[in-house]
């Protein structure tokens, strides 16, 4: 998906990485910063550690690191309207913890996410930021933040309510309530780090 190498800057290079494999001798070291985010859909067993060490095998001694994730331990469907009651998007939630989310076996423990900081204290990274940031707190982002949802739950309503007209009717209940007020929202943990050693 990257655009072809002429469209590149100079100072930019684009690759793939398998991240559950160890990392290329030469990519080692080679980092002053390395951020990584949105990884949780694909962490197995709830345990971070492994993909963690991958990473920090890229940085620099004292280099820096940032894990950005949605916490999907903790969906929630707060209103910006004091008259409406999100019962579609709540009951859209419950969907999708019982069925898409679980159906991802040992992925759909979330857990970690919240501990995040405290799993790079176990790797001797000196925490610089460990923040959860909440969406609803700026109306316009939290809308926007509902609207890109709403998109992927169609997607997920698609391929895993396997045609239901049930959940397909829950959806557009659901995307009403987002129109008029209602947000489907999980927060925001960032975790900053430096990896033990001096530059």
């Amino acid at each position: 998906m990257y655009p072809p190498p002429g469209c590149w800057p100079a100072n930019v290079d684009l690759d793939t990485l398998d991240i559950f494999k160890p990392v290329p001798e030469a990519l080692r070291g080679q980092y002053d910063v390395v951020h990584i985010r949105l990884l949780c859909l694909v962490i197995p067993n709830g345990d971070p550690t492994p993909v963690l060490d991958n990473i920090l095998t890229l940085l620099k001694p004292g280099g820096y690191i940032q894990w950005d994730e949605s916490d999907f331990s903790r969906i929630y469907c707060p209103s910006s309207n004091p008259e409406l009651v999100c019962t579609n998007l709540e009951e859209m939630r419950e969907w999708v913890y019982r069925v898409p989310l679980s159906g991802l076996g040992g992925v759909s423990n979330f857990k970690w996410i919240r501990e995040l900081g405290k799993i790079f204290q176990s790797r001797d990274i000196d925490i610089i930021e460990d923040g959860l940031f909440a969406h609803e707190d700026d109306p316009t982002y939290a809308y926007a933040w509902t609207t890109m949802h709403m998109m992927g739950l169609g997607e997920l309503v698609s391929v895993a309510g396997k045609g239901s007209k049930e959940v397909h009717e829950l959806l557009e209940r659901a995307a009403g309530e987002a129109r008029h007020g209602g947000s489907f929202n999980m927060n925001l943990v960032s975790v900053v780090g430096r990896k033990a050693g001096s530059v």
